[in-house]
């Protein structure tokens, strides 16, 4: 199991989730620490390795070695701020760590770091590649943070990570969420300019999704709509 975190500010709020397979050599991250290390000593450790460091770390579940690059930063007078969980959010796209993105997503709001609409896009791009992977049902957590962002952002998500939740829904044949989302694009998009509308390329993923779901007649209603 995952090692108890305290909820030190200096600590990265990420506790209680399971332990995913790392296949990442941990030897190199162990070095690029040793680096950190060494530039700590000559006062030349910047920001963005630190947060480069700590997102590899994060991205790959090496929770040991989180804890000995927040104690390295705290020593250089570094500290967590958007940029470090913005790469960590990077970082677990790379590698289609769905889990840790949720975590970091929410610990960005207990250090009251609130998230922006690209922290947002990069999570549910994430679990959308997950979901294809190992078909966990992640498409309900992205349905909830798009309705998160959709009360809390002025600016919408992308028409690209829109599909990407449309994809998701496809692969498990979620054809009634499908038409709710489309539905819910339709509207506020008509009503604001900050909105994203649909696209043709949208159009065409709820047509796939209907029919690989059988639902042919709520396709030809797409069609006509």
């Amino acid at each position: 199991t995952r090692p108890q975190q305290s909820r030190r500010q200096d600590q990265l709020s990420i506790t209680n989730s399971t332990v995913r397979r790392n296949t990442r050599p941990k030897r190199i991250t162990r070095q690029r620490l040793e680096e950190a290390r060494r530039l700590q000593a000559k006062t030349n450790l910047t920001q963005d390795f630190c947060d480069s460091l700590l997102g590899e770390c994060v991205a790959h579940d090496e929770w040991d070695l989180v804890l000995e690059v927040l104690e390295v930063m705290k020593e250089a007078g570094h500290r967590q701020i958007r940029s470090t969980y913005r790469a960590s959010l990077q970082a677990c796209k790379s590698v289609q760590n769905a889990g840790s993105a949720k975590e970091i997503l929410s610990a960005m709001k207990l250090a009251n770091v609130p998230p922006e609409i690209i922290d947002y896009e990069l999570v549910i791009s994430t679990m959308c590649q997950r979901n294809r992977i190992d078909r966990n049902a992640w498409w309900r957590s992205a349905l909830h943070l798009q309705r998160e962002a959709a009360e809390t952002q002025m600016q919408d998500l992308s028409v690209a990570t829109y599909e990407a939740i449309f994809r998701c829904l496809t692969d498990d044949r979620q054809w009634k969420e499908s038409l709710r989302l489309l539905k819910f694009m339709e509207e506020t998009g008509a009503d604001s300019f900050n909105k994203t509308r649909p696209a043709l390329s949208t159009y065409r993923n709820i047509l796939e999704c209907c029919v690989s779901s059988n639902q042919v007649e709520q396709a030809v209603q797409v069609l006509h709509s």
